[in-house]
């Protein structure tokens, strides 16, 4: 009896594993499933009938349940036999029915390893009981080799971790896609923002392949303009002085000048907040850059928006944590900010490290030091509190033994 694929090529959900039709008809004889007559399988697709079933045997009628007492499988090169076995959920002695059938189909077909599968139900012969099981597969293609044509601008070196595909493994389309994705990624981070990369897959003998990505890497994409909007207490002069991302000239043709990369943007974002922080804009938001490309496509355009909310001010300061011998006023006399100064990221950074470089000095190896805050909305101001633990002594800073004294003197 011949069931349904479940699944055609390519994977497209196709018919139903059994054709419906009455209790009556199946007892009568009437309407029983028919099997095609022997025949060559397409390229792609599993074999219609199991090798060494004739047409007489195809055509014999199958009840819809049974047990199973052998299990075989057909079609496939690559994947191992037994491999296919382990992953089906009926195994030899169990009994089929149309929900366990289904179930197969599925497990092998993710697998991930096959184009088409489909499965043969038969009546063992004579003397044999129970019925045969048989999973007719064609298998996806192996990967001969893989070559990205068309790069001028970047070299293969450049793409060594952007590629999943491996030569001989199982084609992937997944995988090629992610990888397309991956080197367009590439291209997009020194600049060519416009670049296009497409697969091509060319069909092989022996059910092989070789998988082409092919680039048309396009000009580079120069920044025409750096736009910041709701910008107040920082010039946009300043702004864009401290960004990796600078807006095109002249020399842009020669000189990456001008270049846009994702990855260097991401870095320009995190360092404007920090300019910000630096002038006491603690709840600086940014919002999502809008990025225009020119009729041309030859220019970007880059908006940024600006929510800057109010500066603090220092208010109470102080030292906690394992101090020193010396007091907390003594330690604070390192710290420079002062309360009442506005606030400033950069500025509390040096003080942490002044006050960590005066453990050193008493002979810890280090000192890790954490800035609590506690922020008042209403008056605008911030707390801060520097909590000092200190790792151990330098072993060359504690004192001799006197037994180390005497070895060392005689």
């Amino acid at each position: 009896m011949r069931l349904q694929p479940l699944f055609a090529t390519l994977g497209l959900l196709a018919s139903a594993a059994f054709p419906a039709r009455s209790a009556q008809a199946r007892a009568s004889g009437e309407d029983q499933p028919q099997k095609s007559e022997p025949a060559a399988a397409k390229p792609g697709t599993a074999p219609e009938i199991p090798t060494g079933e004739t047409p007489a045997v195809a055509r014999e009628p199958v009840p819809e349940r049974g047990t199973i007492t052998k299990i075989n499988v057909q079609g496939n090169r690559r994947v191992e036999t037994d491999a296919i076995r382990a992953v089906l959920p009926i195994k030899v002695g169990d009994t089929y029915d149309r929900a366990k059938l289904r179930q197969v189909l599925l497990a092998i077909w993710k697998m991930n390893y096959f184009n088409d599968v489909k499965l043969d139900v038969s009546h063992q012969q004579t003397p044999f009981q129970g019925f045969v099981l048989t999973v007719l597969v064609s298998e996806k293609p192996a990967i001969h080799d893989v070559r990205i044509e068309g790069n001028d601008e970047l070299s293969k070196e450049d793409f060594k971790d952007a590629v999943e595909l491996k030569q001989f493994q199982i084609l992937d389309m997944e995988g090629v896609r992610k990888s397309a994705k991956k080197i367009q990624d590439k291209y997009v981070e020194k600049g060519y923002f416009l670049a296009e990369v497409n697969p091509r897959i060319d069909p092989l003998p022996n059910n092989e392949v070789n998988v082409f990505f092919v680039v048309n890497e396009h000009a580079k994409v120069t920044v025409k303009e750096i736009r910041f909007v709701g910008n107040k207490a920082v010039p946009t002069g300043d702004l864009k002085s401290q960004m990796i991302t600078q807006e095109g000239n002249f020399f842009s043709f020669i000189t990456s000048t001008g270049t846009y990369r994702e990855d260097a943007f991401q870095r320009d974002e995190f360092v404007l907040q920090g300019v910000y922080y630096d002038r006491g804009y603690l709840f600086v938001k940014f919002g999502k850059p809008a990025i225009e490309l020119s009729p041309d496509r030859r220019f970007i355009y880059i908006t940024l928006t600006v929510d800057e909310g109010e500066p603090y001010d220092v208010g109470e300061l102080k030292v906690s944590g394992k101090l020193l011998s010396e007091s907390q006023e003594s330690l604070l006399k390192l710290v420079s900010i002062k309360t009442g100064d506005r606030f400033s990221r950069s500025q509390l950074t040096r003080d942490m490290n002044a006050v960590g470089d005066r453990y050193k000095d008493r002979g810890y190896a280090y000192a890790n030091i954490s800035p609590l805050t506690t922020v008042d909305a209403e008056k605008r101001i911030v707390n801060l509190e520097l909590e000092v633990q200190p790792a151990s002594r330098s072993a060359s800073r504690r004192s001799r033994s006197p037994a180390t004294t005497r070895r060392a003197t005689r």
